[in-house]
């Protein structure tokens, strides 16, 4: 917390962004006030965190909350590299594969939804293609399990994810509530 006693976006980060911060995943989103000071944070973390290859993009932003991504460029990158992503992107008119192109469709599918999440988030977040589909047949129900995300396929494989990313957000913000900083959390690429 902030003198004010408001949250600050370091722990926003530590506690909701860990996995990506300690490369377990690509990428991590996050829903934050759009306060000033937040965005003055924002802007300090994107500098700081740049040379460890984690960067930041607002998707979706109105007066009061902001969605940010909070992504490893090299591993999304792979990630969008994947036949199986592109193919199942283009189905939602995804065209052009380079990330800023990517990401401008994204922000545009995210405003054109006032901010809800286009099933195609999950390929950005790293979720498992084949649940992904599973999510959008189903409707949303039927999962096998659920956790960081809903499961259609390989239900023992997701918990033990879910597990690991669970133990990384715990760790990682004990060890930030101890004093460690961002910087000193973040593996680098």
């Amino acid at each position: 917390m902030d003198q004010r006693g408001n949250i600050t976006f370091r722990q926003v980060l530590v506690r909701f962004c860990a996995p990506a911060l300690a490369g377990l995943k690509c990428a991590n989103m996050v829903s934050c006030p759009n306060t000033e000071a937040i965005n003055r944070e924002l802007d300090a973390m994107a500098r700081e965190l740049s040379d460890k290859n984690i960067f930041f993009r607002i998707l979706y932003q109105d007066r009061e909350r902001m969605l940010v991504l909070v992504y490893r460029y090299r591993a999304l990158q792979d990630r969008l590299a994947d036949t199986g992503c592109r193919e199942f992107l283009q189905e939602f008119g995804y065209e052009s594969f380079e990330l800023e192109a990517v990401f401008d469709r994204l922000q545009m599918r995210m405003g054109a939804d006032k901010g809800q999440f286009p099933h195609e988030i999950g390929v950005f977040l790293g979720y498992p293609l084949e649940d992904i589909r599973g999510f959008i047949q189903n409707r949303g129900r039927n999962g096998l399990c659920c956790g960081e995300w809903k499961v259609y396929h390989e239900p023992e494989k997701a918990q033990k994810t879910f597990a690991k990313l669970k133990k990384c957000r715990d760790v990682y913000w004990r060890l930030f509530q101890n004093g460690r900083s961002v910087m000193q959390l973040t593996v680098p690429a």
